[in-house]
């Protein structure tokens, strides 16, 4: 039986599917840096597997028309993923300019209190009902408090534009490496286009705007994913 939120749950799939496939192919070489979370490649792993779960309880729609259970476990419970994911991201740019862990420590620290101050606010609105997800021609509207919504926006601008896609580009253009240069480009422009992605899915337009905008989020993975994996040109 098709549920009432297909369409945004078909959307979280898509994004499901890649960041997962993603996941897989940054293992091996997160194996090799220990699965170390503060490493460039440990970063962007634990970021993929991070996003897959996100996307997967986001998806919960598909199974179910319950406002109540999408709301608490596919909104609420699913975005603690999504705040890991901001924490985790937040290494990756610092570890292209500078050795020092510190300061990504402490940020990553402060998003990942935040994201559980957030977290209960959340959880708390949608169990006492004062506000629940609502359903409009196959679309999933999830009606978040105000204050998780504005967190989750400037969350996504703060580590995705401020940190991310402004270190990385600025690194594309001060490296002397024609390799460095198309790699932090691309993850810039990765991180710039997953951004942008988030904020179409949450807009209340007709359900296949919001496909569109899971197919931009999946883009951004992809570009990110394609400097990822650019290496050194091999010595002759």
């Amino acid at each position: 039986m098709v549920t009432a939120g297909y369409i945004s749950g078909i959307g979280t799939l898509i994004d499901l599917f890649f960041s997962f496939i993603f996941a897989i192919r940054l293992y091996k070489p997160a194996k090799e840096d220990g699965f170390s979370p503060i490493s460039f490649r440990g970063s962007f792993f634990w970021s993929y597997v991070f996003f897959s779960l996100f996307f997967a309880f986001m998806s919960l729609n598909l199974v179910s028309d319950d406002p109540l259970f999408i709301g608490l476990w596919g909104y609420t419970f699913g975005h603690i993923f999504l705040y890991i994911v901001y924490a985790v991201n937040v290494f990756a740019p610092f570890s292209v300019i500078t050795e020092n862990k510190k300061i990504p420590g402490i940020i990553s620290a402060i998003l990942l209190v935040l994201g559980s101050v957030i977290t209960y606010i959340n959880w708390t609105a949608y169990a006492s009902g004062q506000t629940l997800p609502t359903f409009e021609n196959g679309v999933t509207i999830w009606n978040p408090p105000p204050i998780v919504a504005a967190y989750i926006a400037g969350a996504s601008v703060f580590v995705w534009v401020i940190l991310s896609f402004s270190v990385f580009i600025y690194h594309s253009i001060k490296t002397e490496y024609g390799w460095l240069k198309r790699r932090s480009r691309l993850i810039g422009l990765g991180f710039l286009t997953v951004t942008v992605g988030g904020p179409l899915h949450d807009v209340s337009l007709p359900g296949f705007y919001i496909l569109i905008a899971d197919i931009v989020t999946s883009l951004g993975f992809v570009i990110m994913s394609l400097g990822i994996f650019t290496s050194p040109p091999k010595e002759n």
